[in-house]
């Protein structure tokens, strides 16, 4: 901070940060436990935080230390010709997720979800409806 707002805050201090100070300075032991629950409160952010970088480095280190050009290929897997003709179309994502939610959830769950989802759609198209004429005056 610079020196001029220091200051300031020093001569002027905010709303409240006097009355706070003597309450404080009024109750010692309050203050010395709410210290102490601080000062845990730090360590365990700071051992969180080095748990977090430990973690990176090894991952780091394991990455590091696989041969990327060392590798043999275990299969080859060859398709005929006439083969991809039986096969059906790729689905979009959008189908895909949602075969893989009807497998989750199930079928009935599924269609109650459509079905409302199609009622917010059909609602936000009646309110954008009548908010935004379709013949605007001339």
């Amino acid at each position: 901070m610079c020196v001029c707002v220091c200051v300031s805050q020093v001569l002027m201090p905010p709303k409240g940060t006097t009355e706070r100070l003597m309450k404080d300075s009024a109750d010692a032991p309050e203050l010395l436990k709410r210290c102490l629950h601080r000062l845990e409160w730090d360590r365990t952010q700071q051992r969180i935080k080095q748990e977090e970088e430990d973690r990176l480095e090894e991952e780091r280190q394991a990455m590091g230390s696989i041969d990327w050009h060392d590798f043999v290929v275990a299969e080859t897997i060859e398709f005929d010709a006439g083969e991809e003709e039986g096969l059906p179309e790729p689905l979009a994502p959008r189908d895909l997720v949602a075969a893989v939610k009807r497998e989750i959830y199930g079928e009935e769950e599924m269609v109650a979800e459509e079905e409302a989802a199609a009622a917010v759609r059909a609602r936000l198209h009646r309110y954008v409806a009548q908010r935004i004429p379709l013949n605007p005056p001339t």
